[in-house]
């Protein structure tokens, strides 16, 4: 888990993580975040932080963006969405239907373990979106999970996180 999470926590280390990619890749970079606080557990702020690392990572890597723009919001149905869009390249056509990007793998897994979702938009020469949703509601259910004895969380350890949530 990145000390900065604990240090500052999740908005704040996106901010500040934002500034470093911005100034190490002359990117240029905007950032929207909800005005409201919102307490998120450890093990979810540590996936959707981890999330964003790899989809900014993505931006470095491979799209020749100028310009990424990354909002996080919030709607009446308890749904956090966290939108990272760049102004690049895009992905080749039928890239997103190939389950051989580890990085995107990696992603949607993050995301499931915490009863989210991760949904890829790209077209060639139209940028890509990745988009992140995570139910608030399953927050307060990791969190219990997260603050529980260890032979409540030894029961669950054979289930993805995701699925030990939907109870």
């Amino acid at each position: 888990r990145p000390r900065l999470l604990d240090e500052l926590g999740l908005f704040p280390a996106i901010e500040w993580q934002m500034k470093e990619f911005q100034n190490r890749t002359g990117i240029n970079c905007s950032l929207i975040l909800p005005g409201d606080n919102i307490e998120i557990n450890s093990i979810s702020s540590s996936a959707i932080f981890r999330i964003f690392q790899e989809a900014i990572t993505n931006v470095s890597r491979h799209s020749f963006a100028k310009n990424v723009n990354v909002e996080i919001t919030t709607n009446k149905n308890s749904v956090l969405a966290l939108v990272v869009k760049d102004n690049g390249i895009g992905l080749p056509e039928n890239y997103l239907n190939k389950e051989q990007s580890l990085g995107i793998l990696g992603m949607k897994e993050r995301a499931h373990s915490i009863g989210g979702s991760v949904d890829l938009k790209s077209a060639p020469g139209q940028g890509t979106e990745v988009l992140v949703r995570y139910l608030l509601d399953a927050n307060i259910c990791i969190h219990l999970i997260d603050r529980s004895a260890p032979q409540v969380l030894a029961r669950l350890a054979p289930l993805p996180l995701g699925d030990a949530v939907m109870f």
